[in-house]
């Protein structure tokens, strides 16, 4: 709280500085901390498109196109997040313009199309001896910093409200340290003041943001435990009062800000209109619906592309990709400790390479495009300039985090090289402008999954895949079609193992190899590996009452299986309904836990909505911490719908895991 009050009064005594002396107005000096100009010296950086692609091993470097888009607005917002861009430059970063001179970052920024600035603003980042957190230790001044620097390239400002003395997203949104001993109603009155005086800030130095996000990736609220989102109505109250307060300050400084709700989760609609809906009952104010978007933990472009749509037509807000970021190589750095990595290359949609950063730019920004109504207002990209140098990690010692050594998380899915050069990625606009009209997208050799292995279930008539995976020639994971031969397929009558072959449709000389474990299952996803809106929630037809969720954590095989839990006294039932004609049938599952520890569970079958036809004993799981089997045998005499699954009763603390539930049919003797 003390530094933020030396930089309120730093930025006032400023404004009446210039106040007094209007003809210094325009005179970029370094006299006063707050005024701040990067430091730029005259050095060169030699890097060729030809050297990037020998560096990263990337031929893509020296020749990307990509496609165009259609209706991109003129006043499209580009914007960069760069909030570690005065941390990166304080330990002897330097910046290189596609010419290979040194130039000023923001200059850079706004010769490759640049529009805006992104400034994450952290309350209190430093211990209680004062050591920094990292990260950018983006406290007021530091924002006040990048903030002039951006205003003075001509650019606009996104300031971030964290609400935090460090990181805040859906997983930790911890309260600041001078915040803690609050009460209620002086939380309330601090956020207020807190976003208002900032903002005067700012203002005083003549750099006022045009946008105000009042919280990051506030899924789950922010300011815990205060504002966290849970079922209680009492936390919803809390929270819609504390964001209705931030954004009360932002329109008592000006009402030309405009505001930002923003969610992580970009591509999960339900994740959006649950919290949304939510906001619309406590009739909380805002202008703008920011989200969050990296494929390779947040869905397809089609599935955010849905989130856009839908979400600016339900709450008649526009909506901007407040983060969105894709790696162009994999390639190691000292100063380095990476987040992004060759694993997540296929749920990411897209090559690591600097085509397939491209390609997922353009589309992304194509996606916004084309919101409809013109509601699209632009995108963010999340830390383009976060350079891999001595000092300026993800997090310091003081913050007690260790997860990046101190080191940048963030450098291998910049728009600059390791050595500071401008990629050609950051010229992303221009690459758009230029794209050539009616292009062909072809497959890259030795691109496609010719080895394939699946499971597939008889009982439930399951069939081959329809397609096989591929890269097309701008990096994007695809899938193209396969045909499947007929009498390989139609040898598949009973549970084993079988190859079949195909090939393409698209070039019939490229052969594919499927190993198929044929089985007999007529339960719908027996493992759980299908989620619903979150990891936890259990999908239909599976149906779950009392103390049992999806989960994620110590599964048998795959993802997903059941977990029984539950903090006070409970009774549960986990189940499924099925159709089965006359016959005998075995339900088989696997149950984990710890002996003495575990609520009652019984395997059984009944008839749906009626009684039961056969119930296990209790299912001793002392096997912890290894699955053990069981199962029951059954017969019905007519066709029947019949209940499947697992129930019990446990005291409040019990636990068990369940998993891989198998209903075959018994063959007659």
């Amino acid at each position: 709280m003390k530094k933020k009050a030396i930089a309120i009064l730093m930025a006032v005594l400023l404004s009446i500085a210039l106040t007094a002396c209007k003809e210094e107005t325009t005179t970029t000096t370094t006299t006063n901390p707050l005024q701040w100009v990067p430091p730029v010296g005259t050095g060169t950086n030699s890097e060729s498109p030809a050297d990037l692609a020998t560096i990263y091993e990337d031929p893509t470097a020296t020749n990307l196109t990509v496609l165009p888009v259609e209706n991109l607005p003129a006043d499209f917002i580009y914007g960069v997040d760069i909030s570690t861009a005065y941390e990166v430059y304080a330990n002897g970063g330097k910046y290189y313009n596609a010419a290979g001179q040194e130039q000023d970052l923001f200059e850079i920024l706004a010769d490759a199309g640049v529009t805006c600035v992104r400034i994450r603003l952290w309350v209190d980042p430093y211990d209680l001896e004062g050591n920094p957190y990292g990260g950018g230790t983006n406290d007021l001044d530091t924002a006040l910093k990048i903030g002039y620097a951006a205003k003075q390239a001509g650019l606009d400002i996104c300031l971030d409200f964290h609400y935090s003395d460090f990181w805040a997203d859906p997983s930790q949104q911890q309260i600041p340290k001078a915040w803690t001993g609050f009460t209620w109603e002086q939380l309330v009155t601090e956020i207020y003041d807190y976003t208002k005086t900032t903002l005067e800030a700012f203002q005083a130095l003549g750099i006022l943001p045009e946008m105000v996000q009042i919280g990051n990736e506030i899924n789950n609220g922010m300011i815990w435990e205060w504002g966290r989102l849970n079922a209680l109505p009492l936390q919803l109250t809390r929270l819609s009062t504390l964001l209705s307060e931030a954004n009360r300050a932002c329109k008592d400084v000006s009402q030309d800000i405009k505001t930002i709700i923003h969610l992580a989760e970009g591509g999960t609609y339900s994740r959006f209109q649950e919290f949304f809906d939510k906001m619309a009952s406590k009739n909380v104010n805002y202008d703008i619906i920011g989200l969050s978007y990296y494929s390779y933990w947040h869905g397809t472009i089609e599935e955010v592309q849905d989130t856009m749509d839908r979400i600016s037509a339900r709450y008649g807000k526009p909506v901007c990709i407040m983060e969105m970021s894709y790696g162009f190589t994999t390639k190691s750095h000292i100063q380095a400790s990476n987040i992004y990595n060759e694993t997540m290359e296929s749920a990411g949609g897209y090559k690591t390479s600097l085509q397939g950063q491209a390609s997922y730019m353009r589309d992304v920004i194509n996606a916004v495009a084309q919101v409809p109504d013109g509601k699209g207002l632009g995108i963010f990209y999340w830390e383009p300039a976060w350079l891999p140098v001595e000092g300026a990690g993800w997090a310091n010692a003081a913050s007690g985090r260790t997860d990046s050594d101190g080191k940048s998380s963030w450098s291998n899915q910049a728009l600059f090289s390791y050595s500071g050069k401008a990629l050609p990625t950051l010229y992303i606009l221009d690459l758009i402008e230029n794209a050539p009209a009616n292009q062909t997208l072809t497959i890259l050799d030795g691109s496609v999954n010719t080895d394939m292995e699946v499971t597939l279930n008889l009982s439930l008539e399951e069939q081959l895949p329809e397609n096989t995976t591929a890269i097309d020639s701008q990096h994007r994971y695809t899938t193209t079609a396969i045909v499947w031969n007929p009498e390989e397929v139609a040898a598949m009558t009973q549970p084993g193992t079988y190859v079949v072959h195909g090939t393409l449709a698209a070039d019939s000389s490229v052969v594919v190899t499927c190993t198929v474990t044929a089985v007999s299952n007529f339960i719908v996803d027996p493992g759980l590996e299908t989620k619903g809106n979150t990891k936890e929630t259990v999908v239909a037809p599976w149906y779950a009452t009392g103390g049992t969720k999806r989960n994620e954590t110590d599964a048998r095989t795959g993802k997903g299986h059941v977990n029984i839990w539950a903090s006070a006294d409970f009774s549960y039932n986990f189940y499924q309904d099925i159709t089965l004609a006359a016959g005998t049938y075995q339900l088989s599952f696997w149950c984990m836990g710890k002996a003495g520890e575990e609520p009652t569970i019984h395997l059984y079958a009944a008839v749906a909505g009626g009684a039961d036809i056969m119930v296990s004993d209790h299912c001793n799981v002392s096997s912890w911490p290894n699955y053990h089997p069981y199962s029951i045998t059954f017969t019905i005499t007519e066709e029947t719908i019949v209940r499947i699954g697992v129930r019990g009763e446990g005291s409040g603390g019990d636990w068990a895991h369940c998993d891989d539930f198998i209903l075959q049919a018994v063959p007659n003797e």
